[in-house]
């Protein structure tokens, strides 16, 4: 019988593994981002809309010094997961992440995905001349080896059969094809579709980051399971969740 012996959480920001000296670059794209949300209602609005209600404070925590300050602590607290794991030493790592236009679009969105192949490939992302200098510098945090991290496939189909049993609608795949592509919305938030064009694919970054985040490239089988986080109509409600 399997017995949870540690429960861990993170974030998978790429701020987490971006030097301080960059978070101002990499907030800059936030001039140009169309999908930034009021905290209000959870609507879109554009930079200068958010920057009339925000709150004036703020501005004085945007600095280099805080930044870096505020850099520190996040690897303080990486370090303590990836000391926590080693501790606990778990024969298997069950990863409760998200999938952001990466592996699933509107021709198949789950609101539960569990992927219970023998391996899920890991790829290096964030490379080429056309990559943002910030998107780059923080795309170690998500691995730098291509490799197939090894996935406990006879632990994920007890949990798809088990999460069936108790009325869990769970989708579930055994495989990735090499490449992905499609589109998300207009609905709800999403006031215009959202296209990526078909391209290489491997391990979403939710997964890749603890790979190689938390356990630092000492590797553990894994059970990836995808949660819906973003998308309308089909996202879970947190007593679902």
């Amino acid at each position: 019988m399997a017995e949870i012996v540690l429960g861990l959480g993170t974030s998978h920001s790429p701020m987490l593994s971006l030097p301080g000296s960059m978070w101002s670059d990499y907030a800059a794209r936030d001039k140009t981002n169309p999908m930034l949300l009021s905290l209000e209602d959870g609507s879109t609005r554009t930079y200068e809309e958010l920057l009339e209600t925000a709150d004036p404070a703020i501005a004085t925590r945007l600095t280099p010094e805080i930044f870096q300050e505020q850099y520190e602590a996040c690897q303080r607290g990486i370090v303590a997961l990836e000391e926590a794991m080693l501790e606990a030493d778990p024969d298997v790592v069950v990863i409760v992440g998200d999938d952001q236009e990466e592996l699933f679009f509107d021709d198949n969105m789950p609101l539960f995905s569990i992927y219970w192949g023998d391996t899920m490939h890991l790829t290096p992302r964030g490379q080429g001349d056309n990559v943002p200098p910030a998107t780059k510098a923080s795309s170690w945090g998500y691995g730098t080896e291509e490799m197939d991290v090894p996935v406990d496939s006879a632990l994920g189909l007890h949990l798809i059969e088990k999460l069936i049993e108790d009325d869990f609608d769970i989708a579930q795949s055994r495989y990735m094809n090499k490449e992905a592509g499609g589109t998300v919305g207009p609905i709800g938030y999403l006031k215009k579709p959202i296209v990526t064009e078909r391209r290489p694919q491997a391990m979403p970054h939710a997964y890749s980051y603890v790979v190689k985040r938390v356990m630092n490239n000492k590797i553990r089988p894994i059970v990836p399971i995808t949660q819906n986080t973003f998308y309308p109509p089909n996202t879970p409600s947190p007593k679902r969740c």
